[in-house]
């Protein structure tokens, strides 16, 4: 596993989108593995620290690492570990990487919008969800070659390549 000298150790990258089962994951890892984990729930009360040390992509790969190996946290999923899953893999080189999915595009975009979007209102980013999706998560991308998102009025489909 990928750890360091005082022996800790980061298990799992998680790779699915909100609303794939993010947090039945997280509650599952909680069940076998110890420590801490980030999802999505715990990052909001307090965003700064994710957006400077995990979505700046001016982050040193150490203050990357750091920033989980400082927290102890032994597992990410859920946003917004999504948005850098490569980095995270090449610096976590021996966790394992899950990709949660939902059955089909429709039935993610049917859950995002009664939970995410009512949660958040239909105002700013979320005012003409699933479209302006690409728009949000787009600067987060290493490269359209990673990961390929396709979205139109209704319908999301997600290509992952190179997990």
């Amino acid at each position: 596993m990928s750890s360091n000298k005082n022996g800790y150790q980061f298990y799992v990258v998680g790779t699915g989108l909100p609303r794939t089962g993010t947090m039945s994951l997280k509650v599952a890892l909680e069940k076998i593995l110890p420590g801490r984990y980030q999802h999505m729930m715990d990052v909001l009360p307090n965003p700064k620290p994710y957006i400077d040390n995990v979505l700046n992509e001016k982050a040193s790969d150490e203050a990357f690492k750091s920033f989980f190996t400082e927290n102890k946290f032994v597992a990410a999923v859920d946003l917004p570990v999504i948005l850098v899953y490569e980095r995270a893999m090449r610096l976590f080189p021996d966790a394992k990487v899950i990709l949660t999915i939902r059955d089909t595009p429709e039935i993610w975009v049917t859950s995002i919008q009664n939970s995410v979007c009512l949660a958040f209102g239909t105002n700013g980013m979320y005012n003409s969800f699933p479209d302006n999706l690409y728009y949000w998560i787009r600067p987060h991308l290493p490269n359209l070659e990673t990961c390929l998102i396709v979205l139109k009025r209704e319908k999301v489909c997600i290509f992952i390549m190179n997990v």
